[in-house]
């Protein structure tokens, strides 16, 4: 898995990407040019709260996608933008609900 740093990537998944919305958070997600690989971001909004929650809500949502067991269908790229329910969930929903919108979107099998 890489993380996508470029403006160029995050503007043309904005823009042509489809939207999945779950309890936690949206995955906006599009295939990627390379298929061999997975591309993903998390971006937190201010609304979410101040920095030590934002950062608090990444730490969390890269955990699960680093530590998983998942079977990744490569060839994707996606930006996950987690909302306030997300800080309160136990680790257990928050990664059934990951995993779930991940599914949907048929980037997880």
């Amino acid at each position: 898995m890489e993380t996508i740093r470029k403006k160029a990537d995050f503007d043309s998944l904005y823009n042509k990407g489809e939207t999945l919305k779950g309890l936690s958070a949206k995955v906006i997600y599009d295939r990627s040019d390379k298929e061999n690989e997975i591309w993903f971001a998390i971006v937190t909004p201010k609304r979410l709260g101040r920095a030590v929650e934002r950062n608090r809500a990444k730490r969390r949502f890269k955990e699960i996608l680093k530590n998983n067991s998942w079977s990744w269908e490569k060839g994707y790229k996606f930006i996950i933008i987690p909302n306030k329910i997300s800080l309160n969930l136990i680790p257990q929903r928050l990664r059934d609900d990951v995993k779930n919108i991940l599914e949907r979107a048929q980037i997880v099998k």
